[in-house]
């Protein structure tokens, strides 16, 4: 009885911490990264996001939400693949110079 309210309270306090970090995050990125973002900005990144979510459940439901973001996640696939090999030739470069050193 005491382990379902507070389970339920961290559930939603993570939600919410991550919901508002998505919204300075894409607030920061529209403003080109000048400076923390304004209240507004933030505001109009988070009823965007709720909407477009609301959009999505009626359209289809869960299912259409999942595989629209499994269609928008493809890209950045391909993106975080380009950043592995950069670093492992990034490491590989700087192996060597410490070995010649």
């Amino acid at each position: 009885k005491v382990t379902i309210p507070i389970a339920m309270v961290l559930i939603i306090t993570i939600i919410v911490t991550s919901f508002n970090s998505g919204t300075f995050m894409a607030g920061e990125y529209s403003m080109g990264q000048n400076g923390e973002p304004t209240l507004g900005i933030r505001a109009f990144w988070g009823v965007f996001v709720v909407v477009n979510t609301c959009l999505f459940i009626s359209l289809g439901g869960l299912d259409t939400l999942k595989y629209t973001a499994i269609v928008l996640a493809f890209p950045f696939l391909l993106i975080l693949l380009v950043m592995i090999l950069n670093l492992f030739k990034d490491m590989k470069s700087y192996y060597k110079e410490e070995i010649e050193q």
